[in-house]
Parts: structure tokens; sequence; C-alpha cells
């Protein structure tokens, strides 16, 4: 699919790694486009090695300024900012050599406008870097697309709990006519950092990770319903739902329609350590 081209400049001036980009920077493979205004092209290993798995969505949320969220999968589906979020600061990856926008709770998220190709049925993988606060006893949602109507009816999340002195849980969400299925890892130690969570479903099979780890797995899922007419979240649910929002800050994420092999999620991971 072609790249959009909105708000592209040839680059001049951008910085890469905080070089000037007419300096010894490193350059970007070819076919990845970087020179987006208010926007720091991050690190192009990344980028090229997640595009090559064609995302339907890809939201590095590292901008400098501004409201738009840049979908770097070239779809052109770029998010808004909304609540309380702070551009410009360090990021939650661990070799950090980029800046980041940071959600954070309670208001902090990106909202995707609604179209058919991020209504995941059958099918999809969801992946975000998350920093859960330790201390606080919480449940949030990292990316979520459901219909709410006094319930979630349709949909999928994937969602982060945390348990005070006893560790944290991702899980994948699923809702069909407000049948809910759950896929929820054990306790894990929350240590305070930056975390990689993810979920991939196929079939009647669901997995979640943790740092490019399987840490859940069942063979018996019901997929999500179809969640058309509602928007795409990052940092909460779509039903701004008061207890639904993540605790926490939040940095990319990504969304493909179909299940990443756990040899993908681990390489992924693997590019932001």
């Amino acid at each position: 699919m072609p790249q959009d081209q909105s708000g592209i400049t040839s680059g001049t001036g951008v910085s890469f790694f905080g070089h000037d980009a007419s300096d010894a920077a490193p350059r970007a493979p070819e076919g990845v486009r970087y020179g987006v205004v208010n926007y720091i092209s991050p690190n192009p290993q990344l980028i090229a090695f997640i595009n090559n798995l064609n995302p339907i969505g890809f939201w590095m949320l590292d901008e400098l300024g501004g409201t738009q969220a840049l979908d770097l999968s070239g779809n052109a589906r770029h998010g808004t900012y909304q609540g309380t979020y702070t551009q410009n600061q360090p990021s939650l990856y661990g070799n950090g050599q980029f800046r980041s926008s940071i959600l954070a709770s309670p208001t902090g998220g990106v909202r995707i406008a609604d179209t058919a190709a991020l209504n995941l049925t059958s099918a999809g993988t969801l992946i975000a870097w998350v920093d859960v606060e330790a201390s606080t006893p919480s449940f949030g949602t990292a990316i979520g697309k459901v219909k709410f109507n006094g319930g979630f009816e349709h949909g999928y999340i994937l969602f982060y709990q945390n348990t005070v002195g006893m560790g944290v849980q991702p899980s994948l969400n699923a809702y069909d006519s407000y049948v809910e299925t759950q896929l929820q890892s054990g306790l894990i130690a929350n240590d305070s950092g930056a975390h990689m969570i993810a979920a991939t479903w196929n079939g009647t099979s669901a997995k979640v990770f943790y740092d490019g780890n399987v840490v859940a797995s069942t063979g018996a899922w019901a997929p999500p319903g179809n969640a058309a007419g509602t928007d795409l979240m990052l940092g909460r649910d779509t039903g701004d739902v008061v207890d639904t929002f993540l605790e926490g800050t939040q940095q990319s994420s990504i969304i493909f329609n179909y299940a990443l092999s756990e040899t993908d999620i681990a390489n992924i991971y693997s590019l932001t350590v």
C-alpha cells in the first residue's frame, strides 16, 4: 500500500538518534520513510522489521509536539492524542536512542478513527510497551476496541493488571454478545520498569506474551465479535470507563490482522532492549 505523504518533508535537518541529518548519523534502510514534521526518527532496524510483517497500525508515539500520533505502517491510520500526555520524553525502550510521547493515567490516550480493517475477529496480534505503577493496585487497557452499551458488547482488549506486592498479569480479553473470554498470565514480579506485552489469536487458540516470551496460552479460544462503529484506543478502552485506563505510562503500540509467530514476537522485543 502506498505510504501516506501528508506532513512529509525531505528530511533535511531532521535528527537521527540525536544527530543532524547532514552529518554521519545512521541512515534509514531503503523503503522506510522519515522526515515527518514534529517527529524524530526511531530505531530504523525496528521500523523495517515491523513493517516487513505488514502491520495494519503502528504508532511509535515519539512525536515532539502536536496532537497527531503518526501511523508508521503506511496505512495512514493516524491517531489523535487526548487527555494527559507528555511529549519529547526519555523513551521507555531500553536502548534509550530516541525520544517519546508518554501516555499517562487517568486521562491520557490516543484515539484512532473506526475503520473496518481494525475490527479484528478471527485472528490478530496486539503489542504495547508499558510501565505500570508498582505501588498502585490497578488494571487497565493498553489497546482496546470495544463496543460499550452498559457492558462490553463486542471487541478486543490487551489488558494489564497489577496487584501490589504480588505482581502483574498481562491478558487478552475478547467480547462477543456480552460474553467475555479472557486469557491471563500468572503473576509476574513488577520491577517498575518498561515491558513489552503482547497477545495473539488465530482460530481457536490464543497466546499472551511478556518481554517476548509466552506466559499464557490456550487451545480453547472464542474470538472477539466485530466492534464496528467504535474507535480504537491506546491507553484505555473505547468506552472510556473510569477503571479501565492504564495506571502508568505507555509508549508504542502495534496491531496486526493475523497472529504473529513466537519467533517474530521475540525478535521485535530483542530490537528494543
